[in-house]
């Protein structure tokens, strides 16, 4: 599969885990291998200091290093998206200037976290960021870690300039249904990606232009694959790498506990493949050696389903 160059928020945009070396500074080669890993799966862009990429939990110095080694592995072969979200409008401001300098083509932004904004306080504080921003910018809908955006949020949002797409991480389709209500009636061309990889299928089938699917770093041709298929409308390979896809989430993705099981296992079997380690940026922490043959086993369970669907879908 190829990565042709669609336009800015179409396709599959994975979510890049960043590697950290033991002192905590970000393994530059190690992301620069995972750029590489997911390029050659054929994703259509990359995501940078997203919640797979622990984007909150690093320094603003660690999430410029980031920026600047995706920029400079990506070298202009795919737009790269950075995550902005700060509970500083500065740090926004900030990282939003370095990534135009680093070359990036977009940020993402949530709502602050830990200060609630109601629907107008929200419409205030994107009028600022679309004023400061140098990049286009996509709204990112994360309730869980930093509360809802509400609707009048969104349509806020499409009506402004710099803002060009929105991100859905509710895990909600009633939501997403709304958004692409909203913008092919107001605003076409307004991309809308789904976060929750278990959902791509069926967004991209009912309009949705792509997602950001965390599990693309160990599997980028299985969610390319299944993206072409939805926007082909090809129900019987959506439902068939769908199955793959939910297999992996309800196996691989579970070991470990609370909210870190996810990139702790993603983490964990970019290490087994030997593309880079496996530990986390405090406060979590990488797997114990006695779950590193569980990840083991259910990464190579996990291989053998995704090479039987791609084959089904070449031959």
């Amino acid at each position: 599969m190829s990565n042709p160059a669609p336009s800015l928020g179409t396709g599959v945009i994975p979510p890049l885990v960043t590697p950290c070396g033991p002192d905590g500074r970000v393994d530059r080669d190690g992301l620069a291998a995972v750029v590489e890993r997911v390029i050659g799966g054929g994703v259509h862009g990359l995501f940078v200091l997203g919640t797979t990429g622990e984007g909150p939990a690093l320094s603003m110095e660690q999430k410029k290093s980031v920026v600047t080694t995706a920029t400079e592995a990506a070298a202009g072969r795919l737009p790269v998206l950075v995550g902005v979200t700060d509970a500083s409008f500065d740090g926004v401001r900030e990282l939003s200037i370095h990534a135009a300098e680093a070359g990036a083509a977009a940020t993402v932004l949530a709502p602050p976290p830990y200060s609630p904004t109601a629907g107008p306080e929200l419409i205030h504080y994107l009028d600022a960021v679309a004023d400061a921003s140098p990049l286009p910018v996509f709204l990112y809908d994360i309730p869980s870690r930093t509360g809802a955006v509400p609707p009048e949020a969104v349509r806020h949002a499409m009506t402004l300039d710099r803002f060009v797409g929105f991100k859905d991480s509710s895990g909600r389709m009633v939501t997403l249904h709304e958004v692409i209500r909203e913008r092919d009636a107001n605003r076409p061309g307004f991309k809308v990606l789904v976060g929750p990889e278990e959902l791509l299928g069926e967004a991209v089938l009912f309009g949705a232009d792509g997602g950001v699917a965390g599990g693309a770093n160990l599997f980028p041709a299985l969610f390319v694959a299944l993206y072409e298929a939805a926007a082909a409308g090809d129900l019987a390979g959506v439902r068939r790498l769908h199955g793959v896809v939910m297999e992996i989430s309800a196996t691989l993705y579970r070991v470990g506990q609370h909210g870190s099981s996810f990139i702790k296992s993603v983490k964990g079997a970019l290490a087994e493949l030997g593309v880079c380690g496996g530990g986390l940026a405090m406060p979590y922490e990488g797997f114990k050696p006695e779950d590193r043959p569980k990840v083991r086993k259910l990464l190579e369970r996990a291989q053998t389903a995704v090479d039987a669907s791609l084959g089904a879908v070449a031959s």
